[in-house]
């Protein structure tokens, strides 16, 4: 492959959403020079000014539609970091016409996923939005204790932690970040 193929030594690093992802200052861009632009936010109608002179983009949440991936608006683009586990926001067709490799961060929320469903799973469980709303209202202090109101349909108090035990279907990033000691 001659060097005329291989793209420009120099890239422009465009980060459109650097309030949500944090990129270092030095990149391991081999045989290259680059320069980074960093946006703290970028409003959807902002995207294809910001991304024109783009080899590489930076997004986390934004839409990066067929539009602004013509070759009209980002001429220059061969790589989407798109930070993120999933590439959703991404018009993956539009990039596989023009050559656009498109990459992610697959896991990189998975800690917290998997931490926000246990908190979910314990959260109905113990009927914490109920029994708060009954506390706020005064209401707990008609019988002075709440236990009445985390029994479920049978009648029975929810288990406690050593006598439960909670299982985690599926084997991915997800699945097994949410293995905690109870």
């Amino acid at each position: 492959m001659s060097s005329s193929q291989v793209g420009p030594k120099h890239h422009t690093v465009v980060v459109l959403e650097s309030e949500l992802v944090g990129l270092p200052q030095e990149l391991d861009l081999p045989k290259s020079t680059y320069r980074i632009v960093s946006y703290p936010h970028t409003a959807p109608e902002d995207i294809a000014a910001r991304i024109h002179d783009a080899t590489i983009v930076v997004a986390v949440t934004l839409k990066l539609d067929e539009h602004v991936l013509s070759e009209e608006v980002s001429p220059k683009l061969q790589l989407i970091d798109y930070v993120a586990s999933g590439t959703d926001g991404v018009d993956k067709q539009a990039c596989k016409k023009r050559g656009i490799l498109v990459c992610n961060a697959s896991g990189a929320s998975a800690a917290a996923v998997s931490e926000h469903a246990i908190g979910l799973y314990f959260a109905l469980r113990r009927r914490i939005l109920p029994t708060h709303e009954a506390v706020q209202a005064g209401n707990w202090t008609e019988r002075s204790v709440l236990n009445g109101m985390m029994r479920d349909r049978a009648g029975e108090l929810p288990l406690s932690c050593k006598n439960e035990v909670l299982g985690i279907i599926g084997q991915g990033v997800i699945g097994k970040s949410a293995k905690i000691g109870l």
